[in-house]
């Protein structure tokens, strides 16, 4: 995904209520701020509808199928997991658009963001899952 910060609105919900340091240290700059490794932390569920979307219920199966082999893996990354007082930004993290209305706060003008699930599929033998999925990223997490 690549994003463009758009104009915080007033009274949304979005909306800095103070500027935060990140983007005190922004106002000063003359050039623009690129974050290049930001990454989209898509919601399971929606991965499979979009599969079942693009490539039928059948892929939905293996891919859950393939998924189910993998050997247990130990717990995830402290990313991955409830924010606590920072809520507002894992929902930013799953939710490209308002991670785009948040760019401004973050002092950030424009954002690469990478698929996670598209990230971790790359390596699937399935030759019609693994462009499937990382299609997902292009089409459902694209703001600009």
């Amino acid at each position: 995904m690549a994003a463009k910060r758009p104009a915080a609105k007033s009274g949304t919900r979005s909306a800095p209520s103070k500027r935060s340091s990140s983007a005190k240290i922004r106002a000063r700059l003359n050039h623009p701020v690129i974050d290049g490794d930001a990454h989209i932390v898509e919601f399971p569920g929606v991965v499979l509808d979009f599969l079942k979307q693009v490539a039928g219920a059948d892929a939905v199966v293996r891919y859950q199928a393939l998924r189910a082999r993998r050997a247990p893996r130990p717990r995830g990354p402290w990313w991955a997991y409830l924010s606590g007082k920072y809520s507002a930004d894992r929902a930013a993290s799953m939710l490209p658009r308002l991670y785009a209305e948040r760019l401004d706060d973050s002092g950030i003008d424009v954002c690469v963001a990478h698929s996670s699930v598209g990230l971790a599929v790359m390596n699937l033998p399935d030759d019609e899952l693994r462009p499937a999925i990382c299609r997902q990223r292009a089409e459902r997490w694209t703001v600009g």
